[in-house]
């Protein structure tokens, strides 16, 4: 059963991206890089460092990485001040609210500085719901590794196999998943072209998140599981699969079908949708007609 749910800030909290891309074509502006809106939605997710150790090897810059670090955070922190109050984004607030109701912990995992943390939530107005947050300046590597969700985990007093993550970056999604933990990839249009294809499933809008179903997780699905089942609603026990509980329903006979993305993607939604057992056979009578007729 799930206990906790870990947010990425930037791109799932609040849509500061555009922010983000914007502060950093100033600041590369200022050291005469112009970089590419590919490069800079590369960037998103990933820690501060990693991000200037790249740009230090691309541009051959002079500066340490240390130093880059510390004028492109303070330059971050008071751009973010200037702007204000920010809107968090639509379903956001009734998603934390309903959870907060359900009993589950909540907390910030961002590749952000902590003091660009404070300022964001605060602009957001969602400070009170996040007395746990952590920065990857927080801990020894950061995303796409796994440090910062693990170690989030134990501030909670919770452990990984507990926690949900919701995240909008393929660095975020890679990082949850290292660590153990499921993961919601937040398909956000303004965070870039992300990857979120390593994630349990894949959303557009909070609404899509049921309470129930993240309460209903079940500690012993991991993604890297050793099923030939590439696939996590073929698994019964998945936790959002409404077939959890129908134990007399037998799905290993289609462990070994080999499925492209965006037909995975399609399942997934409908699956997550479907609300009966006789609506899942249904759909499960469907896969079984496209396998055979298309792969």
């Amino acid at each position: 059963m799930a206990e906790a749910v870990i947010f990425d800030m930037d791109g799932v909290l609040v849509n500061s991206e555009p922010y983000h891309f914007e502060a950093e074509k100033q600041i590369l502006a200022k050291i005469g890089i112009a970089i590419t809106d590919n490069e800079i939605q590369s960037f998103v997710g990933l820690a501060m460092d990693k991000m200037w150790t790249r740009l230090k090897e691309s541009y051959s810059l002079e500066k340490s990485v240390e130093e880059l670090v510390k004028e492109d955070t303070e330059f971050r922190v008071n751009f973010f001040r200037g702007i204000g109050k920010i809107k968090p984004i639509d379903g956001v607030s009734e998603l934390i609210s309903g959870i907060k109701s359900a009993g589950l912990k909540t907390a910030v995992a961002s590749s952000s500085h902590p003091d660009l943390i404070k300022v964001l939530l605060e602009a957001a107005g969602l400070a009170e719901f996040f007395p746990v947050y952590l920065s990857g300046f927080q801990v020894k590597r950061g995303k796409p590794e796994p440090d910062i969700f693990i170690e989030t985990a134990g501030r909670l007093g919770t452990v990984c196999g507990s926690c949900v993550v919701i995240e909008d970056s393929a660095n975020g999604v890679k990082a949850a998943k290292k660590a153990g933990m499921k993961c919601i990839g937040y398909s956000n249009p303004f965070s870039g072209n992300q990857d979120l294809s390593d994630a349990d499933i894949i959303i557009s809008s909070f609404s899509e998140i049921k309470i129930s179903f993240l309460k209903g997780f079940i500690i012993k699905w991991r993604g890297e599981h050793s099923s030939s089942c590439s696939l996590p609603w073929y698994n019964r026990n998945h936790p959002f699969s409404p077939l959890t509980g129908h134990k007399v329903f037998k799905l290993s006979c289609i462990n070994s079908l080999n499925l492209k993305k965006p037909l995975r993607n399609l399942l997934d939604k409908l699956f997550f949708e479907a609300r009966s057992f006789k609506t899942c056979s249904y759909l499960l009578f469907i896969i079984l007609c496209i396998s055979s007729s298309t792969y």
